[in-house]
């Protein structure tokens, strides 16, 4: 059994005159111990609402979650009781959140925040959870951890606050780890160090992750499989290496060409055309079909079902004309 289990994923939100919004629709997804599954798409794809439904922190109402199957270590995450639920959280699975200076509580010490996770979840003495905390901020390679321990989230630095946010979520050294958008707003030294950081982690605590971008470059050393979500719907799917050097969707090929490569010279970056609609004006057919050049008629009728590609069954594409 998969460390994560997740089959037919369907999250709403309750809009205007009882309409309701379908963020993300029929998702699978799944993660093995031991494994990082990168999950890609545009701002707006759903992707970040499906981190959150794994964590069980969407409020319900207005958002409705439902699926098939969402399972963790083999338990059930849509009918655990929350006390259960509070206790997964933060030791069995962490999340690194989106934005570090919203994250992080502006009114406490970011030494009292991480201890928290080791006083709720290891039920240490208070001055063990701060020795404990000094420590991993060193292991992550805070420089002068007894100083920053005191220290207000204003007094950092983007990266220094996203390294607490790391210590956070890998105090209790979790089975599972929920990466949303790791190194937004970060420059590219500190983004390779913030990868690097993950990276050592995942290998020293045996780490799963789920790494949640819309950056395919981000992808290349940080994940053996991937998931490309666009409009809530997994488009592609196959092993990283594979998708990045043969993509299939034509949604993908645009998100391919928009990264820039170390050498390369252009006049200009090339951008999908248009914008990711509102979950409340999906076009019928294929939702992307408005926004790619190789659509047809059928695109624009019908939405093509995830079609297996190859023998091994490893690949999989929404598309009439690449499946």
């Amino acid at each position: 059994m998969s460390l994560l289990e997740i089959k037919q994923l369907k999250i709403m939100f309750a809009g205007g005159g009882g309409k309701l919004l379908r963020a993300v629709e029929n998702a699978d997804l799944s993660i093995e111990a031991g494994e990082s599954v990168a999950l890609v798409g545009e701002s707006g794809c759903g992707k970040s609402v499906t981190g959150f439904s794994i964590m069980r922190l969407l409020k319900t109402p207005p958002a409705i979650v439902r699926a098939d199957r969402l399972t963790f270590d083999g338990a059930d995450i849509l009918t655990l009781p929350e006390p259960d639920m509070q206790a997964i959280r933060g030791r069995d699975i962490g999340m690194i959140f989106q934005e570090p200076s919203s994250a992080l509580n502006p009114v406490m010490t970011v030494g009292k925040q991480v201890d928290e996770v080791f006083l709720r979840h290891r039920g240490l003495k208070q001055k063990e959870a701060r020795e404990a905390t000094v420590a991993l901020f060193r292991d992550i390679g805070i420089s002068a951890p007894e100083r920053r321990y005191h220290q207000y989230p204003h007094e950092l630095s983007g990266g220094m606050k996203q390294r607490i946010l790391i210590a956070t979520a890998t105090a209790c050294r979790p089975k599972l780890l929920i990466a949303d958008e790791p190194t937004t707003a970060l420059d590219v030294t500190i983004q390779a160090q913030i990868l690097e950081l993950l990276r050592e982690l995942r290998e020293k605590n045996k780490m799963s992750m789920l790494l949640i971008t819309h950056d395919l470059g981000v992808v290349a050393h940080n994940a053996e499989r991937v998931h490309v979500m666009y409009c809530g719907k997994i488009v592609e799917t196959g092993r990283t290496a594979e998708v990045l050097t043969d993509p299939l969707h034509p949604y993908t090929k645009g998100l391919l060409r928009a990264v820039p490569r170390l050498g390369e010279k252009r006049d200009r970056f090339e951008q999908i055309p248009l914008s990711v609609p509102h979950p409340s004006a999906k076009p019928e057919g294929c939702y992307f079909h408005p926004r790619c050049s190789e659509a047809c008629e059928a695109c624009k009728k019908h939405m093509p079902p995830l079609m297996p590609v190859g023998k091994d069954g490893a690949r999989a594409v929404r598309c009439w004309r690449s499946g």
